[in-house]
């Protein structure tokens, strides 16, 4: 009998994104895998500020301590459904055998579609800080950002959080992009927040290919299991 595999996810910053990753992997590895989800408890005000710009020093100490508790049991695989709150985890210098290797594998997955230029959809901290922009911009492919939008695809991603739902955005926010990246002659559209990557459909049209990078990280961590 097959043992079933243990991950450890660090989730909470919105519950969406939390929610679907541990559904999804329930429903595609065989044997279910055995899951414990630690949520630390963050106040909503907070985590507004670390969508629009970078976590304060008392987050990280909530996010630091969270993730440290996973660290201390026996997992498989620790993983963190959000491109912000890994990337603070990187710039920390804090590393695990058990992460996924997330942001290599969309750097691959962007070079496999021949992207050179990237348009990029996402938060704030996600194209300000993220080491998966960093890492684009490394080799050589431009990343195209939409700042002129940035604030109400920030308030939609609040908006569902809110929620506890995810939404589909407004169709203007949709159109915004599409002309933004196609006057900016974007080659491949990244769905680099976890919220917008529930609705791959919703942005079919921008850019000629498309990296969905919650599809990637749930690519990454079937790969770890397995090997």
């Amino acid at each position: 009998m097959v043992k079933p595999a243990s991950i450890g996810i660090l989730g909470g910053f919105g519950p969406i994104p939390t929610a679907e990753l541990y559904t999804t992997l329930c429903e595609s590895i065989t044997p279910r895998p055995y899951i414990l989800i630690e949520s630390p408890s963050i106040e909503k005000a907070a985590e507004r500020v670390m969508i629009r710009s970078w976590a304060e020093s008392s987050t990280k100490s909530i996010v630091f301590k969270a993730l440290q508790e996973l660290q201390s049991k026996t997992f498989d695989v620790i993983t963190i459904p959000s491109v912000t709150v890994m990337s603070l985890i990187l710039s920390e210098g804090i590393s695990d055998d058990r992460f996924p290797d997330w942001f290599n594998m969309m750097n691959d997955e962007i070079r496999n579609v021949s992207g050179q230029r990237v348009g990029l959809i996402a938060t704030t901290a996600v194209f300000t800080h993220s080491s998966l922009t960093s890492n684009l911009r490394k080799q050589g492919i431009d990343v195209i950002v939409a700042p002129h939008v940035s604030d109400a695809f920030e308030e939609w991603v609040l908006s569902c959080e809110d929620r506890s739902k995810a939404q589909p955005p407004p169709r203007d926010l949709v159109k915004e992009y599409e002309m933004y990246f196609a006057n900016k002659s974007v080659d491949t559209c990244v769905l680099a927040c976890t919220e917008a990557c529930l609705f791959e459909s919703v942005f079919a049209h921008i850019g000629v290919n498309r990296v969905n990078a919650f599809t990637v990280l749930l690519k990454c961590i079937k790969s770890k299991i397995i090997n």
